[in-house]
């Protein structure tokens, strides 16, 4: 179960599994507005399902909440480009966040960011200028 190619397989399964139950059950409802004749055993059926639903998606929420828990502890050790140190191999994740070759290069040369240019950084001079940026694309 640590597996996140796992989880990910049981999470579609589950939700194959619940959107069948659902269906099932619309059906049954439908059945049993037209045939009432079988009231008895298409209510112990669709209750029998509907147990089954519930306990599906009680299980999924369950799988949701280890799968985002997963994500979060592994979050941690995601360090931005600019956090990577000097010499230091790119990863996979750093190379999508880069948009080019080009800007890859760019970036690979320079030093992180200080804290002291974060401090001295006018946060809404830098939201002009990039709202600006946007505008002219």
């Amino acid at each position: 179960m640590n597996s996140a190619e796992y989880k990910q397989r049981l999470l579609h399964k589950l939700d194959c599994l619940i959107n069948v139950l659902e269906t099932a059950i619309g059906k049954i409802e439908t059945t049993l507005s037209a045939a009432p004749e079988n009231r008895d055993r298409l209510e112990r059926i669709k209750s029998n399902l509907n147990n089954t639903l519930e306990i599906c998606r009680r299980a999924r929420t369950t799988l949701l909440t280890k799968i985002e828990k997963d994500r979060n502890a592994g979050s941690a050790s995601i360090r931005p480009l600019s956090a990577r140190p000097k010499g230091e191999p790119m990863t996979f994740r750093n190379y999508v966040e880069l948009s080019s070759i080009e800007e890859f290069r760019k970036f690979r040369d320079m030093k992180a960011i200080t804290n002291e240019e974060i401090r001295g950084t006018d946060f809404d001079e830098l939201a002009r200028k990039l709202l600006e940026e946007g505008n002219d694309s």
